[in-house]
């Protein structure tokens, strides 16, 4: 809820981000729930959205992703080459 508000007031004020990054599991609304929600509106659907996860099941991952993110991030995210 709190991600769309931010959606949502930039959109009010004419300012758009050039990516969204969610997490999986949020505790309001989840990230499958708030990936539907933003691209559901023609303002926020084509900017770039992430997925983060800790999901080691990466089946739930890929399921987000086709759900209409772009692509995911399995945490911990290290700087690790």
């Amino acid at each position: 809820l709190e991600g769309m508000d931010t959606l949502n007031a930039a959109k009010a004020q004419n300012k758009f981000f050039n990516l969204i990054m969610t997490d999986l599991r949020m505790p309001k609304m989840s990230g499958a729930e708030f990936l539907k929600a933003s691209n559901s509106d023609p303002a926020f659907k084509e900017i770039p959205k992430i997925i983060v996860s800790v999901e080691t099941d990466r089946s739930a991952v890929l399921d987000a992703v086709s759900m209409g993110a772009d692509g995911y991030i399995l945490k911990p995210v290290t700087n690790d080459v």
